[in-house]
């Protein structure tokens, strides 16, 4: 993997150009060339120097379900770093830190590059992946998906022994949020899984390893490694064991659904209730029991 820090500037009318694949709450992502996509942060996305008011910097999103209105500010801080780390750094500084790790990683591809549009950082360069949605694969049958869960693990590891954690894991594309646009319309977003699988390889490929998705540090951090581990949880509980959490909300009726299928009582407390200590107790023992 090259970790040489790419830099793309394109106008304005140029991105309007541009096949839109997807999109969040945070950005929308374009297609640019055959293994390039390019990610611009929802605050830059009607960023054009003639007309200042076409900024986005004023959308709201709220979940549909708790109506939990979520303000887009200026700054999506999610690489953390000073000495006693209270500091969070720009969106900039933060993507080439981030990019800056890649040295480091053999297994997930972290963004490649930074975006400017009319000269202004918009965004992220990331790498074309292949690979069909972990939860479109939930019907396969339970060998095979473990496999799947086998990889992610090893995935997650390589990331959490860099300092890099991936707090999304259990966003799922049944998921449906909503969001109030510029104009004050109501717009629904469908979710997406943040793992795609190759078919029949079972290969992994972890997405969304930047905005608010994903926390990068200088140090162990062991508050968002928890917060990792329960998002793991959620994923391996829904994914191998076909369990719903909307429907199923309670830890102890989870425990229960659990033991029902016959997995082992430690293992079965554990995922329900995200008890693990870190996440090699998570790896060992999940491993252990198949």
């Amino acid at each position: 993997m090259s970790n040489k820090i790419n830099y793309i500037n394109i106008s304005y009318d140029e991105l309007c150009k541009l096949k839109k694949i997807g999109y969040g709450t945070d950005s929308k992502v374009f297609k640019y060339n055959g293994s390039s996509l390019l990610k611009i942060y929802r605050q830059n996305l009607y960023y054009n120097q003639k007309d200042e008011n076409n900024r986005c910097a004023k959308d709201k999103i709220y979940d549909k379900n708790t109506i939990k209105i979520i303000n887009i500010n200026e700054n999506i801080n999610y690489y953390q770093y000073n000495e006693d780390d209270e500091v969070k750094l720009r969106t900039k500084d933060s993507v080439l830190r981030a990019i800056s790790k890649q040295k480091y990683i053999n297994r997930t591809e972290l963004p490649k590059g930074v975006v400017y549009i009319d000269n202004k950082f918009s965004g992220v360069i990331l790498k074309k992946l292949n690979g069909i949605q972990i939860h479109k694969l939930s019907g396969f049958p339970l060998n095979y998906k473990y496999k799947i869960i086998k990889n992610v693990l090893l995935d997650i590891e390589e990331l959490l022994n860099n300092y890099i954690y991936h707090i999304d894991l259990d966003n799922s594309p049944y998921q449906t949020i909503c969001y109030i646009d510029k104009y004050e319309q109501i717009k629904f977003i469908d979710g997406h899984s943040h793992i795609l699988v190759e078919f029949p390889t079972c290969k992994t490929n972890l997405i969304d390893l930047d905005g608010k998705s994903t926390i990068y540090r200088e140090r162990y951090d062991e508050i968002n490694e928890y917060n990792c581990i329960a998002g793991l949880c959620t994923l391996i509980i829904e994914f191998l064991f076909g369990i719903d959490t909307k429907e199923i909300q309670k830890s102890y009726e989870i425990y229960f659904e659990l033991l029902k299928i016959k997995l082992n009582k430690e293992l079965s407390r554990k995922l329900a209730y995200h008890d693990f200590n870190n996440f090699q107790e998570m790896k060992k023992l999940f491993i252990k029991s198949f």
